[in-house]
């Protein structure tokens, strides 16, 4: 007795699942397994600073050879004790702040000595708010004036905390540019009263509208520099553009800051940057910037820095827009970034590497980030990374049963195929033998 169609059918079914299954099981699926030293193809040496005690945080930064070869985020970094033991770490990135505390103050005894100076004092209200920054407000415009700076707990006896800081405002209306600071800064005092001498040295008067006192602390963000190399540099009459092209030698390095040499003064250019990691194709890098430095008697100040998002570019080009100025002479560069730290747990009788460069490294967790920011991390003993070396337990990964046996893709397709052919000359087999002829 002939078995019924549709058995036959789920059997055929079954054999081309079977052989699907057996294609696909060329591709291999991401399995995340647990830390192993030959899984890892590069290494660095950690150097322990000779004056570290026991079981104490140290630091070390990362370079650029790190950079170059490790996963983007620096996610399969894995610090290891003597060759075998992942020790647990932290990448830190400083990039600093400051946090301003505003203190009500009232302004008293406003006043101008004729072509001496304008005093003003200010009262804290009371004795024991810390205080290190004052800050003069004024309408004036273009101006360039030394300040004097007293203290005083009783508004009688009175101490010089600073002199010889200067304010100034230089403004360019058609440029719309302007470069102020009217802020003062001192060492950190308790004093009640401020008494503030602004020196005009035979000038008009500055027009005071008020000041303020405030306790400022600030963190400087940790930086690092990479030396680059001019490769190229261009003029475009046309548009009226210098451009200069650098290299950072590899891709990786996280830079959010060019820094140029120029020895000319009084100009004033606005900046433009584009990204390459070939030095083929080009990506504009979001923002623009403007360079300048006066030397002039009511103004003298510079900025060198063009400051952008961070990027991992090998390549940067920067256009300087000269408009009917002649081209500037850029003599060097350099480029700069955060700095990326790891911190770990050291001893002194052990030994440590920097291990990295696994594609299929997942970014770890460890309990040390729970507890780093109620550990003083400030001033750690650094250590120093060694040449890079190749892991001489790395161990290539196997590849997968489709690159070992390229052929077994195309069997398994036509033999996919030719059931399939199969499977449907048999529903068409049957179906004739349902449906009527045709008239």
């Amino acid at each position: 007795m002939n078995r019924h169609p549709d058995s036959r059918h789920r059997r055929i079914l079954g054999l081309v699942v079977l052989l699907a299954a057996v294609v696909l099981a060329g591709y291999p699926l991401l399995v995340l397994a647990d830390f192993s030293v030959s899984d890892w193809q590069y290494v660095k040496t950690i150097t322990l600073p000779p004056d570290l005690g026991e079981a104490m945080l140290a630091e070390v930064v990362v370079d650029s050879q790190v950079f170059a070869k490790a996963n983007k985020g620096l996610g399969d970094l894995r610090i290891v004790r003597d060759g075998e033991e992942e020790v647990p770490y932290q990448l830190a990135i400083t990039r600093g702040g400051s946090r301003r505390t505003p203190h009500n103050v009232r302004i008293q005894d406003l006043g101008h000595l004729p072509g001496r100076h304008t005093e003003l004092v200010i009262d804290l209200g009371q004795p024991g708010l810390l205080h290190n920054e004052v800050e003069i407000f004024t309408t004036s415009k273009n101006f360039r004036r030394k300040v004097v700076l007293e203290s005083s707990n009783d508004g009688e006896s009175w101490l010089t905390v600073s002199q010889g800081v200067e304010i100034y405002d230089f403004t360019v209306a058609k440029r719309n540019f302007n470069a102020r600071n009217t802020l003062v800064q001192y060492t950190e005092s308790t004093a009640r009263y401020l008494r503030v001498r602004i020196l005009n040295d035979g000038e008009a008067p500055l027009a005071i509208t008020g000041a303020s006192a405030a306790s400022l602390v600030e963190e400087e963000p940790l930086r690092t520099e990479y030396p680059v190399q001019i490769i190229d540099r261009g003029e475009d009459s046309t548009r009226e553009i210098s451009s200069l092209t650098v290299d950072l030698a590899t891709t990786g390095l996280p830079t959010d800051r060019l820094t140029l040499g120029i020895g000319e003064t009084n100009f004033h250019r606005r900046v433009t940057l584009e990204g390459s990691l070939d030095g083929e194709s080009w990506r504009a890098i979001s923002g623009s910037g403007e360079v300048y430095a006066y030397q002039t008697p009511k103004f003298t100040g510079s900025n060198l820095m063009v400051d952008y998002p961070e990027v991992t570019y090998r390549y940067l080009r920067l256009s300087i827009h000269n408009q009917d100025d002649a081209p500037l002479a850029v003599d060097g560069v350099t480029a700069s970034g955060l700095r990326r730290r790891l911190i770990f747990q050291a001893a002194p009788e052990a030994t440590y590497g920097l291990y990295y460069g696994n594609r299929q490294a997942r970014q770890p967790s460890y309990d040390l980030e729970r507890f780093l920011p109620y550990l003083e991390t400030g001033n750690l003993p650094g250590a120093e990374l060694g040449e890079q070396q190749n892991n001489p337990q790395f161990a290539l990964p196997e590849l997968p049963v489709s690159e070992r046996f390229p052929w077994l893709i195309t069997l398994g397709v036509a033999a996919v195929a030719a059931v399939a052919g199969l499977l449907l000359f048999g529903v068409l087999r049957q179906a004739k033998k349902v449906l009527p002829p045709p008239e």
